[in-house]
Protein backbone atom coordinates (compact mmCIF):
# COMPACT_ATOMS: atom_id res chain seq x y z
CA UNK A 1 0.00 0.00 0.00
CA UNK A 2 1.26 3.44 -0.93
CA UNK A 3 0.77 6.79 0.77
CA UNK A 4 1.06 9.52 -1.88
CA UNK A 5 2.17 12.95 -0.63
CA UNK A 6 2.74 16.32 -2.29
CA UNK A 7 3.18 19.98 -1.37
CA UNK A 8 2.07 22.68 -3.79
CA UNK A 9 2.49 26.43 -4.09
CA UNK A 10 1.64 28.42 -7.24
CA UNK A 11 1.72 25.28 -9.38
CA UNK A 12 -1.19 25.71 -11.78
CA UNK A 13 1.09 24.99 -14.76
CA UNK A 14 2.00 21.46 -13.69
CA UNK A 15 -1.23 20.42 -11.96
CA UNK A 16 -3.09 19.26 -15.11
CA UNK A 17 -0.30 16.74 -15.70
CA UNK A 18 -0.29 15.79 -12.00
CA UNK A 19 -4.03 15.13 -12.03
CA UNK A 20 -4.00 13.09 -15.23
CA UNK A 21 -1.07 10.91 -14.21
CA UNK A 22 -2.26 10.55 -10.60
CA UNK A 23 -5.69 9.24 -11.57
CA UNK A 24 -4.12 6.73 -13.95
CA UNK A 25 -1.57 5.63 -11.35
CA UNK A 26 -4.27 5.10 -8.73
CA UNK A 27 -6.21 2.83 -11.06
CA UNK A 28 -3.09 0.74 -11.71
CA UNK A 29 -2.12 0.46 -8.04
CA UNK A 30 -5.72 -0.11 -6.97
CA UNK A 31 -7.85 2.55 -5.24
CA UNK A 32 -7.93 0.46 -2.07
CA UNK A 33 -4.11 0.49 -1.92
CA UNK A 34 -3.51 4.24 -1.92
CA UNK A 35 -4.07 7.32 0.20
CA UNK A 36 -3.46 10.80 -1.24
CA UNK A 37 -2.32 13.66 0.98
CA UNK A 38 -1.73 17.16 -0.41
CA UNK A 39 -0.90 20.34 1.47
CA UNK A 40 -1.09 23.75 -0.22
CA UNK A 41 -0.66 27.18 1.28
CA UNK A 42 -0.44 30.74 0.09
CA UNK A 43 -0.87 30.21 -3.65
CA UNK A 44 -1.79 33.30 -5.65
CA UNK A 45 -2.65 31.58 -8.93
CA UNK A 46 -5.35 28.95 -9.60
CA UNK A 47 -3.67 26.18 -7.59
CA UNK A 48 -6.30 26.26 -4.82
CA UNK A 49 -9.19 26.00 -7.28
CA UNK A 50 -7.51 23.16 -9.14
CA UNK A 51 -6.92 21.18 -5.93
CA UNK A 52 -10.53 21.68 -4.86
CA UNK A 53 -11.62 20.18 -8.19
CA UNK A 54 -9.15 17.33 -7.78
CA UNK A 55 -10.51 16.53 -4.33
CA UNK A 56 -14.06 16.44 -5.68
CA UNK A 57 -12.92 13.99 -8.34
CA UNK A 58 -11.14 11.77 -5.81
CA UNK A 59 -14.17 11.76 -3.52
CA UNK A 60 -16.47 10.85 -6.39
CA UNK A 61 -14.44 7.72 -7.17
CA UNK A 62 -13.87 6.78 -3.50
CA UNK A 63 -10.14 7.49 -3.31
CA UNK A 64 -9.11 8.14 0.29
CA UNK A 65 -7.54 11.56 0.56
CA UNK A 66 -6.70 14.59 2.63
CA UNK A 67 -6.22 17.82 0.69
CA UNK A 68 -5.56 20.86 2.85
CA UNK A 69 -5.88 24.27 1.24
CA UNK A 70 -4.41 26.83 3.60
CA UNK A 71 -4.72 30.60 3.18
CA UNK A 72 -1.62 31.25 5.29
CA UNK A 73 0.79 33.11 3.01
CA UNK A 74 4.15 31.61 2.17
CA UNK A 75 6.41 33.16 4.77
CA UNK A 76 9.75 32.61 6.44
CA UNK A 77 11.95 35.22 8.09
CA UNK A 78 15.50 34.25 7.25
CA UNK A 79 15.76 30.46 6.96
CA UNK A 80 13.87 28.49 4.34
CA UNK A 81 14.68 24.93 5.46
CA UNK A 82 12.82 24.92 8.83
CA UNK A 83 9.78 26.25 6.97
CA UNK A 84 9.96 23.54 4.29
CA UNK A 85 10.53 20.79 6.85
CA UNK A 86 7.35 21.84 8.64
CA UNK A 87 5.35 21.76 5.39
CA UNK A 88 6.57 18.26 4.58
CA UNK A 89 5.66 17.07 8.07
CA UNK A 90 2.19 18.57 7.70
CA UNK A 91 1.50 16.54 4.57
CA UNK A 92 2.59 13.33 6.36
CA UNK A 93 0.25 13.81 9.34
CA UNK A 94 -2.52 11.66 7.76
CA UNK A 95 0.01 8.80 7.46
CA UNK A 96 0.37 8.74 11.24
CA UNK A 97 -3.37 9.20 11.77
CA UNK A 98 -4.12 6.24 9.50
CA UNK A 99 -1.57 4.10 11.38
CA UNK A 100 -3.36 4.85 14.66
CA UNK A 101 -6.54 3.52 13.03
CA UNK A 102 -4.75 0.33 11.99
CA UNK A 103 -4.42 1.31 8.34
CA UNK A 104 -0.72 0.83 7.57
CA UNK A 105 1.16 1.72 4.40
CA UNK A 106 4.31 0.13 3.02
CA UNK A 107 5.67 3.07 1.04
CA UNK A 108 5.50 6.85 0.94
CA UNK A 109 5.55 8.28 -2.58
CA UNK A 110 6.53 11.93 -2.19
CA UNK A 111 6.26 14.39 -5.10
CA UNK A 112 7.77 17.80 -5.59
CA UNK A 113 6.22 20.13 -8.16
CA UNK A 114 7.40 18.26 -11.27
CA UNK A 115 6.19 16.88 -14.58
CA UNK A 116 6.06 13.07 -14.42
CA UNK A 117 4.44 10.04 -16.01
CA UNK A 118 2.93 6.83 -14.69
CA UNK A 119 5.72 4.81 -16.30
CA UNK A 120 8.24 6.90 -14.32
CA UNK A 121 6.67 5.81 -11.04
CA UNK A 122 6.28 2.17 -12.04
CA UNK A 123 9.97 2.11 -13.01
CA UNK A 124 10.90 3.79 -9.74
CA UNK A 125 8.92 1.20 -7.77
CA UNK A 126 10.99 -1.58 -9.36
CA UNK A 127 14.33 0.00 -8.37
CA UNK A 128 16.97 -2.55 -7.30
CA UNK A 129 14.51 -5.40 -7.64
CA UNK A 130 12.11 -3.73 -5.18
CA UNK A 131 14.82 -3.89 -2.48
CA UNK A 132 15.33 -0.39 -1.06
CA UNK A 133 14.43 1.93 1.79
CA UNK A 134 14.28 4.85 -0.61
CA UNK A 135 14.43 5.21 -4.38
CA UNK A 136 14.82 8.58 -6.09
CA UNK A 137 14.44 9.76 -9.66
CA UNK A 138 16.79 12.27 -11.28
CA UNK A 139 15.43 15.78 -11.84
CA UNK A 140 16.74 18.12 -14.50
CA UNK A 141 16.77 21.85 -15.02
CA UNK A 142 19.16 21.81 -18.00
CA UNK A 143 21.55 19.86 -15.78
CA UNK A 144 21.01 17.49 -12.84
CA UNK A 145 19.25 19.76 -10.38
CA UNK A 146 18.95 18.49 -6.81
CA UNK A 147 22.59 18.32 -5.76
CA UNK A 148 21.61 20.13 -2.54
CA UNK A 149 19.83 17.03 -1.24
CA UNK A 150 21.92 14.32 -2.91
CA UNK A 151 25.07 12.93 -1.31
CA UNK A 152 27.33 10.17 -2.57
CA UNK A 153 28.38 7.37 -0.26
CA UNK A 154 31.93 7.48 1.09
CA UNK A 155 34.27 5.60 -1.25
CA UNK A 156 37.97 5.33 -2.11
CA UNK A 157 37.53 8.57 -4.05
CA UNK A 158 35.68 10.52 -1.34
CA UNK A 159 36.07 10.03 2.40
CA UNK A 160 32.64 11.31 3.48
CA UNK A 161 29.20 11.96 1.91
CA UNK A 162 29.74 14.49 -0.85
CA UNK A 163 27.36 16.27 -3.24
CA UNK A 164 27.51 15.05 -6.85
CA UNK A 165 28.19 17.23 -9.86
CA UNK A 166 25.32 18.56 -12.02
CA UNK A 167 27.07 17.19 -15.11
CA UNK A 168 27.15 13.70 -16.56
CA UNK A 169 28.11 11.17 -15.23
CA UNK A 170 27.14 13.06 -12.06
CA UNK A 171 29.20 11.13 -9.50
CA UNK A 172 32.86 11.31 -8.49
CA UNK A 173 33.06 7.65 -7.50
CA UNK A 174 34.13 5.56 -10.49
CA UNK A 175 31.85 2.63 -9.57
CA UNK A 176 28.86 4.97 -9.47
CA UNK A 177 29.92 6.44 -12.82
CA UNK A 178 29.97 2.97 -14.37
CA UNK A 179 26.51 2.25 -12.97
CA UNK A 180 25.25 5.44 -14.63
CA UNK A 181 26.76 4.34 -17.96
CA UNK A 182 24.99 0.99 -17.59
CA UNK A 183 21.64 2.49 -16.56
CA UNK A 184 21.88 0.78 -13.17
CA UNK A 185 20.67 2.11 -9.84
CA UNK A 186 23.31 3.91 -7.78
CA UNK A 187 23.42 3.51 -4.02
CA UNK A 188 23.81 6.88 -2.29
CA UNK A 189 23.79 8.42 1.17
CA UNK A 190 20.78 10.63 0.38
CA UNK A 191 18.69 11.91 -2.52
CA UNK A 192 15.35 13.48 -3.42
CA UNK A 193 15.36 14.66 -7.03
CA UNK A 194 11.75 15.61 -7.61
CA UNK A 195 10.12 12.34 -6.57
CA UNK A 196 11.09 9.66 -4.07
CA UNK A 197 9.59 6.41 -2.80
CA UNK A 198 10.42 5.76 0.86
CA UNK A 199 9.84 3.00 3.35
CA UNK A 200 6.98 4.17 5.59
CA UNK A 201 8.27 2.40 8.72
CA UNK A 202 10.77 5.07 9.86
CA UNK A 203 7.95 7.62 10.01
CA UNK A 204 5.41 5.37 11.71
CA UNK A 205 7.50 3.08 13.93
CA UNK A 206 10.39 5.41 14.78
CA UNK A 207 8.81 8.85 14.66
CA UNK A 208 11.24 10.20 12.06
CA UNK A 209 10.31 13.68 10.85
CA UNK A 210 11.75 16.20 8.44
CA UNK A 211 13.96 18.70 10.23
CA UNK A 212 16.48 21.48 9.81
CA UNK A 213 19.86 21.98 11.39
CA UNK A 214 19.44 23.91 14.65
CA UNK A 215 15.95 25.17 13.76
CA UNK A 216 15.89 27.49 16.78
CA UNK A 217 18.64 29.66 15.25
CA UNK A 218 17.52 32.47 12.97
CA UNK A 219 20.80 32.50 11.08
CA UNK A 220 23.43 29.89 10.26
CA UNK A 221 26.66 30.21 8.27
CA UNK A 222 25.63 27.04 6.40
CA UNK A 223 22.47 25.08 5.65
CA UNK A 224 21.45 21.49 4.93
CA UNK A 225 18.43 20.26 3.00
CA UNK A 226 15.63 18.69 5.00
CA UNK A 227 15.55 16.07 2.23
CA UNK A 228 19.17 15.17 2.97
CA UNK A 229 18.83 15.16 6.76
CA UNK A 230 15.84 12.80 6.60
CA UNK A 231 18.09 10.04 5.26
CA UNK A 232 20.72 10.70 7.89
CA UNK A 233 17.95 9.99 10.40
CA UNK A 234 16.79 6.94 8.42
CA UNK A 235 20.29 5.50 8.79
CA UNK A 236 20.29 6.00 12.54
CA UNK A 237 17.39 3.52 12.82
CA UNK A 238 18.76 1.03 10.29
CA UNK A 239 17.18 2.09 6.98
CA UNK A 240 20.19 2.74 4.76
CA UNK A 241 19.35 1.24 1.36
CA UNK A 242 18.95 4.48 -0.60
CA UNK A 243 19.21 4.46 -4.40
CA UNK A 244 19.03 6.80 -7.37
CA UNK A 245 17.42 5.23 -10.43
CA UNK A 246 18.93 7.01 -13.48
CA UNK A 247 16.24 5.53 -15.73
CA UNK A 248 13.64 7.83 -14.16
CA UNK A 249 14.08 11.43 -15.26
CA UNK A 250 11.66 14.20 -14.33
CA UNK A 251 11.56 17.93 -15.06
CA UNK A 252 10.33 21.15 -13.52
CA UNK A 253 7.94 22.22 -16.26
CA UNK A 254 6.52 21.35 -19.68
CA UNK A 255 9.35 23.00 -21.59
CA UNK A 256 12.02 20.88 -19.98
CA UNK A 257 9.88 17.78 -20.37
CA UNK A 258 9.80 18.42 -24.12
CA UNK A 259 13.57 18.66 -24.05
CA UNK A 260 13.63 15.31 -22.29
CA UNK A 261 11.68 13.81 -25.20
CA UNK A 262 14.97 14.17 -27.06
CA UNK A 263 16.97 12.78 -24.19
CA UNK A 264 20.45 11.60 -25.02
CA UNK A 265 22.84 9.78 -22.73
CA UNK A 266 26.49 10.67 -22.43
CA UNK A 267 29.38 8.23 -22.30
CA UNK A 268 32.24 9.74 -20.37
CA UNK A 269 35.73 9.42 -21.81
CA UNK A 270 37.98 12.17 -20.49
CA UNK A 271 37.08 14.34 -17.52
CA UNK A 272 38.67 17.48 -18.94
CA UNK A 273 37.67 17.72 -22.55
CA UNK A 274 36.01 14.77 -24.25
CA UNK A 275 32.51 13.29 -24.30
CA UNK A 276 30.77 10.77 -26.53
CA UNK A 277 27.00 11.11 -26.83
CA UNK A 278 24.72 8.28 -27.92
CA UNK A 279 21.32 9.42 -29.03
CA UNK A 280 17.87 7.98 -29.62
CA UNK A 281 16.37 7.67 -33.10
CA UNK A 282 14.43 10.91 -32.70
CA UNK A 283 17.47 12.92 -31.71
CA UNK A 284 18.17 14.42 -35.14
CA UNK A 285 14.83 16.20 -35.08
CA UNK A 286 16.58 18.80 -32.91
CA UNK A 287 17.94 21.57 -35.15
CA UNK A 288 21.72 21.59 -35.09
CA UNK A 289 21.86 25.18 -33.82
CA UNK A 290 19.47 24.33 -30.96
CA UNK A 291 21.68 21.42 -29.97
CA UNK A 292 24.76 23.63 -29.88
CA UNK A 293 22.87 26.24 -27.85
CA UNK A 294 21.73 23.54 -25.42
CA UNK A 295 25.26 22.27 -24.93
CA UNK A 296 26.60 25.79 -24.62
CA UNK A 297 24.68 26.32 -21.41
CA UNK A 298 27.42 24.26 -19.80
CA UNK A 299 30.36 24.17 -22.17
CA UNK A 300 31.80 26.08 -25.13
CA UNK A 301 31.58 23.68 -28.06
CA UNK A 302 34.44 23.80 -30.55
CA UNK A 303 33.87 20.65 -32.60
CA UNK A 304 30.92 18.46 -33.53
CA UNK A 305 30.67 15.51 -35.88
CA UNK A 306 28.42 12.51 -36.54
CA UNK A 307 30.07 9.13 -36.94
CA UNK A 308 28.15 6.59 -39.02
CA UNK A 309 26.91 3.94 -38.72
CA UNK A 310 27.34 3.87 -34.94
CA UNK A 311 24.95 6.77 -34.27
CA UNK A 312 27.58 8.34 -32.04
CA UNK A 313 28.24 12.04 -31.81
CA UNK A 314 31.62 13.28 -30.61
CA UNK A 315 31.75 16.58 -28.79
CA UNK A 316 35.15 18.10 -28.03
CA UNK A 317 34.79 20.74 -25.36
CA UNK A 318 36.96 23.40 -23.76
Amino acid sequence: KIFIAANFYNNEDILPNFREQLLELVQILGPENVYISIFENGSKDNTKLFLQTLQSTLNSIDIANTIIIDDTPKYYISRRIPYLANLRNRVLEPLLEQAEKGNHFDKVLFFNDIIWTVSDILTLLRTNGYSYDAACAMDFYWTFYDTFATRELPSPNISYPWPPTPYYPFFYDTTAQQQIYNGESVRVFSCWNGVVIMNAEPFVKHGIKFRALMPQDNELPFEASECCLIFSDFRKVGYDKVFINPNVKVCMNKFYMKCMDYYFSCHYYNKKSFFVLRYHSGFLRIPFLSLVQLLSFTYRTIFFSILQPSNTAIIILL
